[in-house]
């Protein structure tokens, strides 16, 4: 499990928060956080004294993995992720303060943040707490109904992309699956007697039957190993819609404009990528030899540089952000100590030699001024060029 662990915490990264769908990504990352700390702790519970502990983390993570399921295949992933995560605070508030009933300031802080890129933002919300508020007596889910065919849905949306089908009986399937969990999660009685030892004054010596422990192991196991993939699938398909989004508003902005010259498109990779119908694709960027970077007011870590031979080359703009930006400044300080300088209270990194970098990009926002037009390359994954030819992942330490 500990490939599709390390998959997942990768997705979780590429996936990230973006200020356009603030809340909803927050209901989402957080899911994905839930499921790796429940397999996480669910796989040390399995090697402890008390295996069978690891029942309830299951459960855990196969309730995550369902809300990932219901919330990444969404006609409306900023309705039902926002919905989410307004469900779950109010919760939260309401198990801490039984009077809660609204949201609490850091709930109105984050709102007040999401408004300043999504106006209707505000709006959203008031009308999705007011139908929370109408749910009292309905299943306890953001939904406020069964979630069994709900998961059905999304694993036959992604059946369907991928050109597959979904078993008839899946929901069924799904419902034994979770009970059984669910038997083994609850308080219950523990105790359960293989013989009885009477003394001559009725004291009674009572014999424990022994736990079968490598059932209890290939049980949770299989159970952890289900909602690793299903993970990953929720989350792939989700950043499959969020490219294909993207491409789309990127195809309708340069729509219309006039043949693009040297100093405009022409001459942008991320432009070219568009252009050859690329723009829903992880794009993959083998040894780039970097030499200078710069750092944006955003925080952002940009370098441009010409990329691809002959007629062929281009501009390409490559930015790094949030996790990238810190596993790119922690190789460059392993690899060349001191060279990320500040200027004017931004980072300007200049390196003695190119640092060669395989880079997995995506297509990012059209970025228009008055020299140039071009779409930056949003790094989601690096690994480090090393002398040998052969990739290993960037955050490789010293021994």
């Amino acid at each position: 499990m500990k490939t599709e662990l390390q998959k997942l915490r990768e997705l979780e990264k590429e996936h990230g928060v973006r200020a356009s769908t603030l809340i909803p990504d927050l209901a989402f990352v957080g899911l994905i956080k839930d499921v790796i700390d429940a397999v996480d702790t669910a796989t040390e519970l399995l090697n402890s004294a008390h295996p069978y502990r690891a029942y309830a983390l299951a459960r855990v993570a196969v309730e995550a993995t369902q809300r990932l399921l219901i919330i990444a295949t969404a006609d409306n992933y900023v309705n039902i992720g926002t919905r989410a995560w307004l469900y779950y605070r109010m919760k939260d508030s309401a198990l801490a303060d039984k009077s809660a009933t609204a949201l609490g300031e850091a709930e109105r802080q984050i709102l007040e943040t999401w408004c300043k890129y999504l106006p209707s933002a505000n709006q959203l919300i008031h009308e999705l707490l007011s139908e929370i508020k109408t749910q009292k007596n309905k299943p306890d889910n953001f939904l406020g109904r069964g979630l069994a065919n709900e998961v059905t849905r999304a694993y036959d949306i992604i059946a369907k992309e991928k050109g597959g089908a979904v078993p008839p009986n899946a929901t069924e399937i799904n419902q034994s699956f979770y009970s059984s969990l669910c038997r083994e999660a609850h308080a219950c009685l523990r105790l359960e007697p293989a013989s009885f030892a009477i003394d001559a004054d009725g004291f009674i010596n009572v014999a424990e039957q022994e736990r079968p422990i490598e059932q209890i192991k290939i049980a949770v196991c299989g159970a952890l190993k289900i909602t690793l993939s299903e993970s990953i699938e929720a989350i792939q398909y989700r950043l499959q819609v969020r490219r294909r989004e993207n491409a789309s508003k990127l195809e309708t902005a340069i729509i219309g404009r006039k043949p693009p010259t040297s100093s405009e498109c022409a001459d942008d990779f991320g432009c070219m990528l568009l252009q050859q119908g690329c723009g829903q694709a992880n794009t993959v960027f083998p040894s780039i030899p970097f030499l200078h970077f710069s750092e944006l007011r955003d925080k952002t870590i940009s370098a441009t540089l010409r990329y691809g031979f002959g007629d062929e080359a281009r501009a390409g703009t490559f930015d790094f952000k949030g996790p990238m930006r810190e596993e790119l400044l922690s190789l460059i300080e392993h690899k060349f100590p001191g060279s990320a300088k500040q200027i004017n209270g931004l980072l300007q990194i200049d390196l003695p030699r190119p640092l060669p970098i395989t880079i997995t990009a995506v297509l990012g926002s059209l970025q228009e001024t008055e020299s140039e037009t071009f779409i930056p390359l949003i790094v989601t994954k690096m690994k480090e060029w090393n002398e040998t030819g052969s990739p290993e992942p960037s955050n490789n330490k010293p021994a």
